[in-house]
């Protein structure tokens, strides 16, 4: 039966590179996406290939329209709307009742509850190990923390002789769409659990098997890539914004597995990496290649064997095309952690596609069981190197990074924190100073974070906070986004020290979250509005009926800089639990401003992918998901990043006093863009992604509480020129000659210094076009509050 799939479009995801492949004997044609989005067999006549190779030529690019049906407009799955195509698909709800079964009659295998999905979920996890293993897992556990606390001892009890089990870690379809991963790993567990045959017992003898048996348990029930938040969790490991990302973040950080076998589908041949270039410096590649590729071809070798399928090597067969460059991935973050970290592609959405995914990670786990001692050293080496400072050929790390934790030196005490936050749940080291010290010529006080570079994960701690790389020419395509620096992205001021530095630090287990409070006594208290909780802070006052106005013009004084929340007529116990709750500080007001302008819940309309709703959810505003047939009656602003909304009803809807925000080229391209007198340049490439320098207008309500020379993120990034009368620049790109931080971005020279953000009038309405992508799978953090200032200048 022909699989009925149901899909959760989203607007920012890297538009497909289609794959087609026929399948010999056969007159069909398989064609599939890049990156394993779908698959479709398509009994067409050879001689229609032309044909489709044309429409292919002509499919739709980043601004393609969303799926009319409510489903996709609102992100919810619908359980059960489609069937299976082959007959060794396991139902998600299935799975607990074999693990049970298996447990109850297998001394080699348990499982744990490691958290919940977004749709509420459980997520298990199979540990498969042999009886005395399983019963003294504390006495691995201890080793592991040795290679991290003292990776040279490691390396010494390894060569002494010390009986070690390799961790290998087995993600079962981090896409749900993709399910072929689940049901090798339920082979997987079988064999391992009763199978007395040598090759069984030389992975127990050298192994802990660890299968994330399924990832996405919401994308599985409901024949999604996506779980119910509507994310491509393999894009995730960035910033673990998803539940199911953060449960197997903590998990890698647990086991640190010597091997990491990420499953996936479709292409044909089937795909195992390693990857094409470039490859992130912060690897230490040359330990990583060394085992990564034997093992490679000892899975493809095993496939070959088994199914009589072909395999191809991305590091062999490819140019370019299929990196491991950005740390958004899973098995590259497992890289981090000295994994040998490969994605692996079965070549079809059947009974033999799973025996690929089978066949291929039981000759990887046979491989890594029978190279255990020299491949766990070199892992271990991977820390060893970080901690005495060994110098890659191709980067040079920083003595530290210094994160201040407060105001003056911290633009956003809280992001800082959040960064904090961050890194000690991945396992990275960071002190804090007990007193004030000097670092680069620059005094900084009691409290300030400091990342030292000297430590075993090095390498993701770098990569996480350094300013990034322009890779523009380093390869003619990326597989995906490569600007992916944190200090840029959140929001957040940290500074590179390269010459080591003398301070009084301790190492710490927490960040230190700024402390809520209500100071003053009054009528109206002030509250800055210098972070997204300060977004969230006030519509959830608003929501309990408060009292809130916003300052449109920046006070004499500097007191009250445009954009200052003023709350009145509210209980200050009210207040008092607010700020606690969101780490805010409320001021009293002896003498409020005048320029402001009253606020209420916004009703607003939505449009656009699932990072928009998530991060609107995140800020606190109620909205509807519409669709392109509704209507916009009734709701104060519509925030649009996709251009499937008819543009009439738009304008008819501003022009009567509505309010609109464009997000890049799908809220602003086409007659969506000519409500404001500007001509709308677009990059060349969908592709294009950067971080970049922005000149913000602070002194209005869209770029408030931004510093003048601020940063911003873009993807298909856009800018604005030839603009008219009453038309106001709210953010530019940057116009010295560093603007560009990093990122895949050739043809950037025409957008240096050109506007970006850019508002005025329509009608009776206001409108706001941003450039910028502000929310992009909730990675900027930094910008979400652009989107929020625009909702507070355009409604009424």
């Amino acid at each position: 039966m022909e699989r009925r799939r149901s899909y959760t479009t989203l607007t920012d995801v890297t538009p497909p590179r289609y794959v087609l492949s026929i399948i010999p004997g056969k007159k069909t044609v398989v064609l599939s996406t890049k990156g394993g989005t779908t698959m479709r067999k398509l009994a067409v006549p050879p001689v229609l290939l032309c044909l489709l190779l044309t429409l292919l030529a002509l499919a739709p690019g980043p601004g393609a329209a969303l799926a009319a049906d409510e489903s996709a407009a609102t992100g919810q799955i619908d359980p059960y709307s489609w069937t299976a195509t082959y007959s060794g698909f396991t139902p998600y709800e299935q799975i607990k009742g074999i693990l049970d079964q298996t447990v109850a009659t297998s001394d080699r295998v348990r499982y744990e509850v490691i958290g919940r999905s977004a749709g509420g979920h459980d997520l298990y996890l199979v540990i498969v190990a042999r009886p005395d293993v399983l019963a003294r897992l504390d006495e691995q556990s201890a080793f592991r923390d040795l290679m991290l606390s003292d990776p040279a001892k490691a390396q010494q009890e390894l060569q002494d002789g010390l009986d070690v089990k390799a961790p290998v870690f087995i993600n079962c379809s981090i896409h749900g769409n993709e399910p072929n991963g689940v049901d090798a790993g339920l082979r997987l567990i079988k064999r391992l659990a009763y199978d007395n045959d040598a090759e069984t017992q030389a992975i127990l003898d050298n192994c802990i098997v660890l299968l994330n048996i399924c990832q996405n348990p919401d994308g599985r029930i409901a024949d999604t890539r996506t779980n119910a938040n509507g994310f491509d969790m393999n894009r995730d490991f960035l910033t673990a914004s998803q539940p199911e990302v953060r449960a197997t973040t903590a998990q890698i950080v647990r086991w640190l597995p010597m091997l990491f076998l990420d499953l996936h589908g479709y292409y044909n041949p089937m795909r195992i990496e390693p990857c094409t270039p470039p490859h992130n410096p912060n690897y230490e590649y040359d330990l990583f290649i060394k085992w990564a590729l034997p093992d490679a071809l000892a899975m493809a070798d095993a496939v070959k064997a088994h199914t009589n399928h072909r395999v191809l090597i991305p590091y062999l067969d490819l140019q370019q095309g299929f990196d491991d460059y950005s740390p958004i991935y899973t098995p590259q973050f497992a890289m981090y952690y000295g994994a040998a970290g490969m994605t692996l592609e079965t070549f079809a959405e059947n009974d033999a596609g799973t025996d690929g995914h089978f066949w291929a990670c039981w000759a990887g786990m046979l491989y890594a069981a029978q190279h255990k001692n020299a491949m766990l050293f070199d892992q271990i080496e991977r820390f060893r190197r970080g901690v005495v400072g060994y110098q890659q050929p191709d980067i040079t790390f920083p003595y530290a990074y210094v994160i201040p934790a407060a105001q003056p030196l911290q633009k956003s005490p809280l992001q800082a924190a959040r960064m904090i936050d961050q890194l000690l749940f991945a396992g990275i080291e960071v002190d804090q100073a007990k007193a004030a010290f000097v670092a680069g010529a620059q005094l900084y006080p009691a409290g300030t974070y400091v990342v030292p570079m000297r430590q075993p994960l090095r390498a993701l701690a770098n990569t996480w906070l350094w300013n990034g790389q322009d890779v523009s020419y380093m390869t003619n395509s990326m597989y995906s986004v490569c600007a992916t620096s944190l200090p840029q992205l959140l929001g957040f001021d940290r500074t590179t020290v390269d010459r080591a530095f003398v301070a009084p630090l301790t190492r710490i287990v927490a960040p230190t979250w700024p402390k809520g409070a209500v100071t003053g006594a009054g009528t109206a208290f002030a509250l800055a509005n210098d972070s997204n909780n300060a977004v969230k802070a006030v519509n959830e006052l608003m929501a309990g009926g408060a009292d809130v106005a916003i300052t449109t013009a920046s006070s004499t004084s500097s007191t009250f800089p445009a954009g200052t929340f003023l709350v009145r007529n509210t209980p200050t116990t009210t207040l008092t639990s607010v700020a606690q709750k969101y780490h805010l500080t409320f001021t009293a007001c002896e003498t409020a401003p005048a320029a402001t302008k009253a606020l209420h819940p916004a009703k607003v309309a939505v449009a656009g992918g699932s990072d928009l709703r998530f991060v609107m959810r995140q800020l606190g505003f109620p909205f509807t998901a519409i669709k392109a047939t509704s209507s916009l009656a009734g709701y104060d602003v519509v925030v649009n990043a996709n251009t499937s909304l008819s543009a009439s009803t738009v304008k008819s809807y501003v022009s009567g006093g509505g309010a609109y925000i464009g997000l890049g080229s799908g809220g602003v391209s086409g007659p969506l863009g000519n409500m404001l007198p500007v001509t709308v340049n677009v990059t060349n490439a969908y592709d294009n992604n950067a971080l970049v320098h922005a000149a913000f207008k602070t002194d209005g309500l869209v770029g408030a509480y931004f510093k003048p020379d601020d940063y911003a993120f873009v993807y298909g990034p856009l800018w604005f020129t030839g603009l008219g009368s009453g038309v106001t620049i709210d953010a530019a790109y940057g116009s010295r000659p560093d603007w560009y931080v990093c990122g895949y971005w050739r043809d950037r020279a025409e957008a240096q210094g050109k506007p970006a953000v850019v508002s005025g009038a329509y009608g009776a309405g206001r409108v706001v076009y941003i450039g910028f992508a502000p929310m992009f799978r909730a990675y900027p953090e930094g910008t979400y509050r652009l989107v929020a200032n625009a909702i507070w200048y355009a409604m009424k």
